[in-house]
């Protein structure tokens, strides 16, 4: 009884195995091992594509922002020139000369304190 058996039936169509009893079909499913699987969206990352449109809106984003930094610097360099120096953080613009805000210096809003 050892090796292959000389006669083989043939399994009717939809039906698999030795004794043609197994329905053949795809499981749409998923099964117990598919489940257990980690997948995440990181396994297999997509390459990064350029679009016309993120082109553009990249570049007027970067071309405001080049625009500020030039205004700005500008307006330094002009201040400098004139004489005036920017207050710098922790510096107060208030006189030195000045004492303690008296009653007068108090805006009164309507809420209790």
């Amino acid at each position: 009884w050892r090796g292959q058996p000389t006669n083989k039936c043939q399994c009717n169509d939809g039906f698999t195995g030795p004794h043609c009893l197994a329905v053949d079909h795809y499981d749409d499913t998923p099964g117990v091992y598919d489940m257990k699987k980690k997948m995440s969206l990181f396994d297999h990352p997509r390459a990064f594509m350029w679009n016309t449109d993120m082109v553009i809106f990249a570049g007027i984003l970067g071309g405001i922002f080049v625009g500020v930094l030039i205004t700005k610097m500008g307006q330094r360099v002009d201040a400098r020139r004139k004489g005036y120096t920017p207050v710098g953080p922790g510096e107060s613009t208030r006189p030195a000369n000045r004492g303690p805000p008296q009653f007068e210096d108090l805006i009164v809003t309507g809420r209790s304190i």
